[in-house]
Order: C-alpha cells, then structure tokens, then sequence
C-alpha cells in the first residue's frame, strides 16, 4: 500500500490510468457495459493529472464518483420516454404503465401463440425454421418427434426466449 501512495504522490496520473486499466480489463472479462463510465473517469482525472492540474486526493475521489454517477445516470434519464399529460385525460384502458422489454425480446413473438404458419425446410432433431405472418421464425417442435417435412403446417404453441418458437404440427 505504501508503494502505491508513493506512486500516487509522485505521479497521480499513472494511479488512475492503473485503475482504469483495471476496470477496462474486468468490463472486457465480464461485458459489463457499466463498466464505461469509471474508465472515463478514472481517463479524466489521469488527464487532469497529466495537465499538472493537481487536487487533494479527497477531491479526486469525489471527482471520480461524480463523473461515474453522471455517466450512469444520464444516459438513463435521456432514454426514458416522456409523456405528454393533458389535464382531465387518461388513456383508456390504461391502468397501469406498459410492461418494460428485457433485452433481445420481441415483443411481437408473444402475439404469435396460437398463429399456424408453415415449415420453410424440413425439420431435423426437432429444429427447423417457419413461416408465419411474413417472417421466418427458427422454430423447434413440441411433441418428440423430430422430423417434419417442408410446407408441413404448424401452429406455435410457445415463445422461447422471445425469438425461437416451439410449434406442434398439424394434420392436413
């Protein structure tokens, strides 16, 4: 500890490029895209340092926090959607705020429950592909067979991850 505050008193710089070095590596390891706002500012404060413009070591650190909490913050706040409010107006049938998307869903495969569609290619070990509403949706059959042949018509019994469809076959 004392080599680094040794190091940090001759040239703070190197201690924040040290830092964000250290976060740049573990957002890379994890993919924490969290992760970018230390790294600016840990990059800054290095700046500063490399600029000779010089802080205690308190004010730094209270620098560091403020400039993560504004980059996690901000983005946040700019990607929230804002509503117009008419005084005396209400949506109707609205009751309670729309349900959030978790990231990769589709919002549109939930509709496709119960819709039947078409093989686009012959399924094989119970996965293929299928047609339905204009898209082709990868697909893996419900029941344990595991051909069908192409053309055949299906109908999707469930969503999967919100982008694959498990469908059951239907007779012609």
């Amino acid at each position: 500890m004392a080599t680094v505050l040794a190091l940090y008193q001759q040239a703070p710089y190197w201690a924040w490029l040290g830092l964000a070095g250290v976060f740049v590596v573990v957002a890379l390891v994890t993919g924490a895209r969290v992760l970018i706002g230390p790294v600016l500012a840990a990059v800054v404060l290095a700046s500063l340092g490399l600029m000779n413009i010089h802080m205690a070591l308190s004010a730094e650190t209270a620098l560091f926090l403020a400039i993560v909490l504004v980059t996690y913050i901000v983005p946040r706040w700019l990607a929230t959607p804002r509503v117009a409010h008419v005084q005396g107006f209400s949506e109707p049938g609205r009751s309670k705020p729309p349900k959030k998307m978790e990231m990769g869903t589709v919002d549109r495969a939930t509709k496709l429950v119960g819709r039947i569609g078409r093989t686009t290619s012959e399924f094989a070990n119970g996965v293929g592909r299928v047609w339905i509403e204009g898209a082709e949706w990868a697909a893996e059959l419900e029941s344990g067979d595991d051909m069908m042949p192409p053309e055949a018509p299906v109908r999707v019994t469930r969503v999967i991850g919100g982008v694959r469809l498990q469908v059951q076959g239907l007779d012609r």
